[in-house]
């Protein structure tokens, strides 16, 4: 198979209209799309950066997962999104907007070889990894 671009990432929400604050709020989202799926659930389109990101209820057999432990970054066990990662130009900037609105990061900033980086959690538990290079 020859990939030609990623084309989304589809996050399952608890809220998708909270969880779509945060990315406009935080990763300077714009909304593309805002429809109702065919059994009436909630489907949120975002451009961030380029990249398109959808944002929709759990479907009707599926609920929030408890929160389990963590471990490299992702969770141990029984999700298959581990993080998706966003490039900014100065994590020392992220890090002062994080604090302005009282937004923790999972870890502190770490260096791994020429990329600084730290995590962030969205709402669901959804992990962001924050990437200066």
């Amino acid at each position: 198979m020859k990939v030609k671009a990623l084309d989304h990432i589809h996050i399952y929400s608890s809220s998708p209209t909270d969880a779509c604050q945060f990315y406009i709020a935080h990763l300077g989202a714009t909304e593309l799309i805002r429809e109702k799926t065919d059994d009436g659930r909630e489907k949120v389109v975002l451009d961030i950066a380029g990249q398109i990101i959808v944002l929709g209820h759990f479907p009707a057999h599926l609920r929030p997962a408890t929160r389990i432990e963590l471990d490299d970054n992702a969770y141990a066990c029984g999700f298959g999104l581990a993080h998706f990662g966003v490039r900014v130009t100065s994590l020392n900037e992220v890090i002062a907007e994080l604090q302005a609105y009282r937004l923790d990061y999972i870890e502190a900033p770490r260096r791994d070889g020429i990329k600084k980086q730290l995590f962030i959690k969205a709402p669901d538990d959804v992990f962001i990894e924050v990437s200066e290079y």
